[in-house]
């Protein structure tokens, strides 16, 4: 490349006689060239290639940390990711659990509270039977007492009188009505 940029300026075209272009090269032009091309390139490699040079390092150094950088973040950002997603997935099974329990829970609750409701069913009916058997024996014990009272008085009024088969008939008759009175007072 130098000896190109050398030469191609030095050169001359000289044209011939015969119409035909000939390329003369200059030994003189061609050194002056050489040594101006030569200070140009040291005065430019002192004063221009470090910072050039140190630029691009700069650069490419700024690049590579760049890069380096975005590694790392991508990095990061990936086990971040994988972070959240095992907490969600804890979370998930969390919510799950705290739904089966609540449902375990209702359920016994359920339960508990039809056991609770049959129970009380059966006290009441036991005690509904008891209170109808008390009423029943009651019931019975007066119709016997009540029956005996009838017996006594129409035993008591025959005894007092002697009676003939419509006297007979009208005493029955009047204690019948008292005990007919008696049955509806109770």
């Amino acid at each position: 490349m130098i000896i190109l940029m050398i030469v191609i300026p030095n050169t001359v075209l000289m044209a011939s006689s015969d119409g035909a272009q000939i390329t003369k090269l200059e030994k003189g032009l061609m050194f002056w060239s050489l040594v101006t091309f030569l200070i140009v390139f040291v005065i430019l490699s002192k004063t221009a290639w470090k910072p050039l040079i140190e630029g691009l390092q700069n650069r490419e150094n700024t690049i590579r940390n760049n890069i380096e950088d975005a590694e790392k973040k991508q990095n990061e950002a990936a086990e971040k990711l994988k972070q959240y997603e095992e907490k969600l997935a804890k979370a998930e099974d969390e919510v799950k659990e705290i739904i089966d329990s609540a449902r375990a829970n209702a359920e016994q609750i359920k339960k508990d509270t039809i056991a609770e409701a049959n129970k009380e069913c059966e006290s009441i009916r036991a005690r509904a039977e008891n209170d109808i058997k008390l009423a029943k024996q009651q019931a019975v014990e007066e119709v016997f007492k009540t029956a005996a009272d009838i017996s006594i008085a129409i035993s008591t009024k025959l005894i007092k009188e002697t009676l003939d088969d419509k006297k007979q008939a009208k005493i029955i008759e009047d204690t019948l009505k008292q005990f007919e009175d008696l049955k509806t007072l109770n």
